[in-house]
């Protein structure tokens, strides 16, 4: 038998913005001139895309559809995003079964084409850096927060900002609990017992927002401690991932998450990192 051609079984979507932001001057020179050049709402679509994909794992409880079912990262999207496409029509109109059939059928002039994707180095690691592993063998096993910052990382990746927010300040409280447990230890006096319930019941208490600002200036060296910029954009972070596990709402209803943009998201996430390392720095020294 000759090789299958399974890209009959793959789906094609066609993504309607409905109500697309059109600026005046965008309108006035399709009106003077008849060329439309409006900016191109790609990451609407992927969220509208997003929320269909979602919508049907939800509603069928499927999560294999010829492969595992997974939200599109920006990439995926664009490697997959074959033409774009605008409509000018008038008010009121709509379109119909025979239309959308109509507009599978185009075939622009130019597809849209994607640049090379960057990647690390694929060369052999230099010897000082083979020699840090075997160090970190044990202290991986021992601490899960490692996981976590490695987890946050990958999500980061694959575009999944808000994924990778809460898996970083996961990790962040995750180092945090790990270091004042080591450092409070050695200066109580009292068993490992005991200790051990009194700085559980001091994390509990107090709780991570709170004492996450305290401990850098209580505990950590002056040149190992989050920048005031720094630890001010790692509490925004705490603030968004609060949140999501919240379900926090602004005045309208809508979810808060909703209205941050990547970049801010992005902007928190790698400021939380920041304070992550001068954690695991503080940890590993201590």
């Amino acid at each position: 038998m000759g090789k299958k051609n399974w890209s009959e079984y793959w789906t094609r979507a066609l993504i309607f913005m409905e109500s697309p932001t059109v600026k005046e001057e965008e309108l006035e020179k399709v009106r003077e001139t008849g060329i439309v050049a409006f900016t191109k709402p790609y990451f609407d679509a992927i969220q509208l895309l997003n929320h269909a994909i979602l919508s049907y794992a939800t509603a069928t409880k499927e999560l294999f559809g010829g492969r595992p079912i997974e939200l599109f990262s920006d990439i995926e999207f664009f490697n997959s995003l074959e033409w774009g496409i605008t409509f000018v029509v008038n008010e009121g109109d709509s379109f119909e079964q025979e239309n959308i059939d109509q507009i599978f059928a185009l075939q622009p002039e130019k597809a849209i084409i994607m640049g090379p994707q960057y990647h690390g180095t694929l060369e052999d690691l230099p010897p000082e850096k083979v020699s840090l592993i075997q160090g970190y063998v044990d202290k991986v096993k021992e601490n899960i927060f490692y996981e976590f910052a490695q987890r946050a990382k990958n999500r980061m990746v694959d575009r999944d900002f808000p994924g990778g927010l809460l898996m970083i300040v996961v990790a962040l409280e995750g180092v945090h609990a790990a270091f004042l447990r080591k450092h409070l230890s050695r200066l109580l006096p009292m068993d490992e017992r005991r200790s051990s319930k009194l700085i559980s019941d001091f994390l509990r208490e107090q709780g991570f927002y709170v004492l996450v600002q305290l401990t850098p200036h209580l505990f950590l060296p002056a040149a190992h401690r989050p920048s005031p910029d720094v630890l001010e954009e790692c509490l925004n972070g705490i603030n968004m991932r609060n949140a999501i596990m919240h379900a926090l709402t602004d005045s309208k209803g809508r979810y808060k998450i909703k209205g941050y943009k990547n970049i801010e998201v992005n902007n928190a996430y790698s400021a939380v990192f920041k304070v992550y390392e001068c954690f695991v720095k503080a940890y590993e020294d201590a």
